[in-house]
């Protein structure tokens, strides 16, 4: 079973740096004032890189099984299902939109 980990790591939450403070930028050049609506956008941007990226994985997986660079990734070494990945972007994704 794969670890939680390995789940978080998929989406490469560590990169999410840039996506959710430029989505809080945009929001305050939107005329944003509500502490919520800050809240709201930066939940929704880290959800949106989560899945986005998470769906780049499954989607080069092919490649990523080619790339030695790349065999510590729980998608390549089998420690989670490319089926399961599916389901939980599904279920994100929609989640998230």
């Amino acid at each position: 079973m794969a670890s939680l980990k390995s789940w978080i790591t998929i989406g490469r939450p560590h990169t999410a740096s840039l996506t959710v403070p430029g989505a809080l930028l945009g929001s305050w050049a939107a005329g944003a004032s509500a502490t919520w609506v800050y809240f709201a956008v930066a939940l929704w941007a880290f959800a949106f890189h989560f899945f986005g990226f998470l769906s780049n994985n499954l989607l080069d997986l092919p490649w990523d099984q080619r790339d030695p660079a790349k065999e510590h990734h729980p998608l390549v070494r089998v420690v989670i299902s490319k089926q399961k990945a599916w389901v939980f972007w599904g279920l994100g994704t929609a989640i998230a939109f």
